[in-house]
């Protein structure tokens, strides 16, 4: 068996993968002599990249690394290549060479990224500043932007230069310097104009609601001034009213003076007369309300002995009413009782036991209990 291994690797070697890989599928127990293959192929690349030392910081070691990824790359396009091709053929064991494909892949990959990974961490900061870059059109063209922060941009693009960068993504790099600063610096120019423009018309504003404000304030006056002529005015008319008013009013105190004088005379004469006549009045109105006051008094004992009788009659009726609506209640209730305790024995509840529960729940002995009657 080894012997047929050592044959087949180094039919492998001469540069014949796919057909080794294909053939050796083929034969019995093949997948395991093509993952034992993969499996040395794989140590072989891996202790190449292994005893590679990355040169991060010149441009000639970042190319060997690049080139070793894709050295790597080949090698495994190679290898997975007729597995590929040979899974598209074949119609038996495919999960089970997908498997072997799949694993190979995946540690050629990961081969692949741990090479490229120290590359990619090194160059992270200067692809951090490309991006940003790359970014700033799209910022400039946002609905807040204004002239202070497309400054601060500027002056931070004018900050990066292509010495921060390694030599390969200079190009890259000057492009999206050019851009960013092209973009920020037109833009920059757009807004400053219409800047100026808001603050003109800003200022065209203020210097009208200070002119309107002027001609609020001189109407404000005017009309102040007008209200306290027309109140003067006002008031000298209302001291004219009231001196003729006062004339009037002394002239008509004396003649209600003189009229209250006689009226007091014919008042006095009035007064005595019905004095006397009120005398005689009184005598008549005296009898009279004696023989009214002894006429309600008999009423009165009269309807004293109705009322009192009525009283009584209404009592005794309303005490057979209450009786009879007792008895009725009493009626009511015994025949719902009866009923619930009927349903009750036939659920299955002992006669006895019904009625005490009815009794309970009568009593309200039960809590959330209750019969509807």
């Amino acid at each position: 068996m080894t012997t047929a291994k050592t044959a087949n690797e180094n039919e492998a070697s001469n540069g014949n993968n796919e057909q080794f890989i294909i053939k050796t599928f083929k034969k019995e127990g093949g997948i395991d002599v093509v993952k034992d293959f993969l499996e040395k192929e794989f140590d072989k690349y891996s202790s190449e990249a292994a005893a590679e030392v990355p040169e991060i910081d010149s441009e000639t070691g970042r190319k060997r690394i690049k080139a070793l990824a894709a050295q790597v790359n080949k090698k495994l396009s190679m290898l997975d290549s007729p597995i590929r091709d040979y899974l598209r053929d074949i119609k038996k064991q495919p999960k089970l060479i997908e498997a072997v494909a799949k694993e190979n892949k995946t540690k050629f990959t990961e081969l692949r990224a741990g090479i490229l990974k120290p590359l990619e961490e090194a160059q992270a900061d200067q692809d951090k500043i490309i991006n940003w870059l790359n970014e700033v059109p799209s910022t400039c063209s946002g609905a807040d932007i204004n002239s202070e922060v497309l400054n601060k941009i500027i002056n931070a693009i004018n900050g990066y230069s292509a010495d921060l960068v390694w030599p390969e993504l200079r190009k890259k790099f000057k492009v999206a310097h050019e851009n960013a600063l092209t973009t920020a610096t037109v833009t920059l120019e757009r807004i400053e104009q219409q800047e100026a423009q808001a603050a003109e018309l800003e200022e065209l504003r203020k210097k009208q609601a200070e002119a309107e404000q002027a001609e609020q304030e001189r109407k404000i006056k005017e009309e102040a001034a007008n209200k306290a002529r027309i109140k003067a005015e006002e008031k000298a008319q209302q001291e004219r009213i009231d001196v003729e008013r006062r004339a009037v009013e002394a002239k008509q105190r004396e003649e209600n003076a003189k009229a209250a004088e006689a009226k007091a005379i014919r008042d006095a004469e009035l007064a005595q007369q019905q004095q006397q006549q009120a005398a005689e009045q009184a005598k008549i109105d005296a009898e009279n309300e004696r023989i009214a006051s002894e006429k309600r008094q008999a009423e009165a004992v009269e309807l004293a002995k109705k009322q009192e009788a009525a009283r009584i009659a209404e009592e005794e009726a309303a005490q057979a009413a209450q009786a009879k609506a007792r008895e009725e209640d009493k009626n009511h209730r015994i025949k719902i009782n009866r009923g619930a305790m009927v349903d009750l024995i036939a659920a299955g509840i002992d006669e006895e036991v019904a009625k005490d529960v009815i009794r309970a729940i009568a009593r309200k002995q039960i809590r959330n209990v209750s019969i509807q009657y």
